[in-house]
């Protein structure tokens, strides 16, 4: 069985190889793009990549059309099944929320300023920022019009 299993993992491995060099000129200008190559370098359908992360192939479609624009919970999914690195995608919005020091970075932020400052600078309440340091992702939306204050 385990010969079985180095085969099968073999031709895994060579179909991934394949499907590396048939998709090696896709377009990666968008993150719709990105995800379409990735998903197809891999082998999957887009119903397949849906199951894989609790979503459906409609969905999987909207994000590669670019007509949607996955959650961070939902981008998490999808670079672990495609197994690439957030930096692949080239976003600072995700590389942001998805890092491991996302938390942290706005506990230390926060110590800077007072909160009414905070609340002016950011035009959040402070309960809204405390729920980011807890875990809770802001949104694309308001990253984008924070950034710079951010960084």
């Amino acid at each position: 069985t385990s010969s079985c299993k180095r085969y099968d993992t073999g031709i895994v491995l060579y179909e991934q190889l394949n499907n590396s060099y048939r998709y090696e000129n896709y377009p990666e200008r968008t993150l719709g793009e990105k995800i379409r190559k990735q998903r197809n370098i891999k082998g999957l359908t887009a119903e397949e990549l849906g199951t894989l992360c609790s979503i459906s192939k409609n969905t999987v479609y909207s994000y590669e059309s670019n007509t949607a624009i996955p959650r961070p919970e939902i981008m998490k999914k999808i670079i672990n099944v495609l197994n690439v690195d957030v930096k692949y995608f080239e976003d600072d919005y995700y590389s942001f929320v998805l890092s491991e020091n996302y938390c942290e970075y706005l506990k230390e932020w926060r110590k800077l300023l007072k909160v009414e400052e905070l609340e002016e600078i950011l035009n959040i309440s402070y309960i809204t920022y405390l729920n980011w340091e807890k875990g809770s992702m802001m949104s694309r939306n308001t990253f984008d019009k924070i950034r710079d204050k951010l960084f």
